[in-house]
């Protein structure tokens, strides 16, 4: 099922007050827009896909936005900024005609951006924290990618082997090791017994009696 918000208007007559059905801007049709292949098949390895998506009813020779959301537009609490992908669009040139198409990368798994969401296949696991959705959409509309008077969309999802996710960023990362001093020098700075020091682990000692101010010379 696709959807598009259409804008209406009232035209008054000379006659009376004649109420008529309009669509936004010059072109009449609503704006549409398709992805193929519908569903989308993966494999477990598989983190991204290539789709084809077309559109027809935009207002023409103005920039086409596509973009990836995890929410309809027909959800009264839509926004650009919050549910669509802010790294995963296109930003094509519009045609003469209102039409078009391009070959568009949808991502399976966490937004790439970072974004606390994702587009998985059923079976999928996401990282902790990240909200899963089964169906996500693709959205198109024009001059603006703010533009909700003329967007539409389109539902994906993905098909395939489950796969475990391992997130936008790495869940966990190595931590270096505190430095320390040669094996043969114990902490205090006197030889470690058993050990011996030589020149490339010398230590020097300046400023007072206690030891203040340590330089390792080489």
């Amino acid at each position: 099922m696709r959807w598009s918000r259409v804008k209406f208007g009232a035209l008054t007559g000379s006659l009376g007050t004649v109420v008529l059905l309009l669509g936004m801007g010059s072109a009449s049709a609503e704006s549409s827009v398709s992805v193929t292949p519908d569903p989308i098949p993966v494999t477990a390895e598989q983190s991204a896909a290539l789709v084809q998506v077309s559109w027809s009813g935009l207002e023409p020779r103005q920039l086409v936005f596509v973009d990836i959301c995890k929410k309809s537009i027909s959800d009264s609490s839509f926004t650009v900024a919050e549910d669509c992908g802010a790294y995963s669009g296109l930003t094509p040139n519009g045609s003469a005609a209102g039409d078009g198409s391009a070959e568009l990368e949808v991502f399976r798994g966490q937004d790439p951006a970072g974004e606390l969401w994702g587009c998985y296949a059923e079976g999928d696991t996401a990282p902790a924290g990240v909200v899963v959705y089964r169906t996500c959409f693709v959205r198109v509309t024009h001059t603006v990618v703010s533009n909700l008077d003329s967007d539409s969309e389109t539902p994906i999802r993905f098909v395939g082997s489950p796969r475990v996710d391992p997130g936008t960023t790495a869940t966990t990362s190595a931590v270096a090791p505190p430095p320390q001093l040669p094996s043969s020098v114990s902490s205090s700075g006197a030889p470690a017994p058993g050990g011996s020091v030589d020149d490339a682990e010398a230590l020097q000692f300046a400023g007072s009696d206690s030891g203040a101010g340590v330089a390792i010379t080489g």
